[in-house]
């Protein structure tokens, strides 16, 4: 037996034509439109997408313990 596999050429397929199916009634080709802002929070406060959310929640949340040892060192 040999340990080494024999590789078999594979014939080349020829393409005739490019089939585009339609969308259905309705839909688009096109990805949805942003109708409104992800997610408002207040008046001053408003996310576009999803990342700018995920991104203003961390930095609120990095200042906040940075400023949590402020906080405590004014206490003492």
């Amino acid at each position: 037996m040999s340990d080494e596999l024999e590789l078999q050429e594979t014939p080349a397929v020829e393409v005739d034509e490019v089939v585009e199916t339609p969308a259905a009634e309705g839909e688009s080709q096109e990805p949805p439109k942003e109708e409104g802002p992800f997610l408002p929070v207040n008046d001053r406060t408003t996310y576009r997408t999803r990342e700018d959310a995920v991104r203003g929640f961390n930095e609120a949340a990095n200042r906040i313990q940075q400023l949590s040892q402020w906080e405590k060192e004014a206490k003492q």
